[in-house]
């Protein structure tokens, strides 16, 4: 037959948010509080799972931002399609050209550096002839006017050429200004040459030597 359980609980004995519940059989209990269980577990495990991964893929993206270096590009690996996933493909994308665009100024500067210097070491020769004519015009030693005009004409020449050097290293140092442009022009390299060896030949001429 059917049993029933009847229980009087007056009002002031109750408080003002308080559930029973009477169960008489622990099994089916368990029935009716596992699915109810299942329906508030599930989306929270969900959620936490969800939420757990963002983080991880934020942690790694802000990791890679905290260590870029110029020296070389940081590429963080995420194939998602997600906001996230585009963000992290454009640090990538930015990395990628802050360190292509960091060696190329590193190239350049090192070019620039190695310019100047040699430039720098031209300079020498030329100044050192200059001084060595000038030196022996200044002593006052018996030269005839055919060989005065000549070490005249390489001081002049010399001058000359010092003066070019000196106008690179100007453009070179304007380079950054952006307001002249580099101009190729046709050279004739024989005469170049030519005009080298006519600067030495009195040198070679008071060592016994002779210029071909």
């Amino acid at each position: 037959g059917l049993r029933y359980l009847i229980m009087t609980v007056p009002n002031e004995a109750m408080q003002s948010k308080q559930l029973f519940l009477y169960v008489r059989n622990p099994a089916e209990f368990l029935q009716l509080l596992l699915p109810a269980v299942l329906i508030i577990a599930i989306p929270y495990g969900f959620a936490l799972f969800f939420f757990s991964r963002i983080n991880r893929r934020l942690k790694k993206l802000n990791q890679a931002m905290k260590t870029m270096d110029t020296q070389q590009a940081i590429v963080v690996g995420d194939p998602s399609k997600d906001e996230i996933g585009q963000l992290t493909r454009y640090f990538n994308v930015m990395s990628t050209r802050i360190h292509e665009q960091v060696s190329r100024i590193q190239e350049i500067d090192h070019k620039r550096k190695s310019l100047i210097s040699n430039i720098s070491h031209d300079l020498r020769t030329p100044m050192t002839m200059i001084q060595g004519y000038a030196e022996t015009l200044h002593a006052d030693i018996v030269l005839s006017d055919a060989a005065r005009k000549k070490y005249t004409e390489i001081i002049w020449r010399r001058s000359r050429y010092m003066n070019q050097l000196l106008q690179k290293l100007l453009e070179i140092a304007q380079l950054d200004s952006h307001k002249d442009q580099i101009r190729l022009q046709w050279t004739d390299v024989s005469e170049l040459l030519r005009r080298i060896g006519a600067d030495y030949v009195p040198v070679l001429e008071n060592r016994g030597w002779e210029l071909d």
